[in-house]
């Protein structure tokens, strides 16, 4: 599914996925597709939630967090991630965001919400204390 938005999938973490949108390859709206696939994930997990409760009575749910920022990554010589893992503040802020946003909703970063505003129903949650972090508008 985030494939089909141009989203990498860097790495696999136990139940949770690790995606990069402007990286290998960037776009200039790698932040709007980032958000577009995380909405659809929720809504494929919601759909899947109906289904695996009816048949087994078991709930299933899932957050998504998102920022937006520079990366270190290496590519190799013809062009392609040649490590699975970026390094920087975003994918550490993003998943701190993840785990503050409350079961099937996506949260996005300030940075991302400036550059996505206009084009999704956004609503403010503030500031908020991010584990190890400090304060920041999320």
């Amino acid at each position: 599914m985030v494939r089909s938005y141009g989203g990498y999938v860097a790495q696999r973490l136990g139940d949770g996925l690790l995606v990069y949108f402007g990286f290998p390859e960037a776009h200039e709206d790698d932040a709007r597709r980032a958000v577009s696939a995380g909405l659809k994930i929720l809504e494929a997990i919601r759909q899947l939630d109906r289904i695996v409760q009816r048949q087994h009575n078991v709930r299933l749910s899932t957050r998504v967090g998102i920022d937006t920022g520079l990366v270190v990554g290496r590519l190799d010589r013809r062009g392609r991630a040649s490590e699975r893992l970026a390094f920087g503040e975003t994918p550490n802020l993003a998943s701190r965001i993840k785990d503050a946003a409350e079961p099937g909703t996506l949260v996005i970063s300030a940075r991302t919400c400036r550059l996505v505003d206009g084009y999704f129903a956004i609503r403010d949650l503030g500031s908020r204390e991010l584990k190890a972090w400090g304060r920041r508008g999320v």
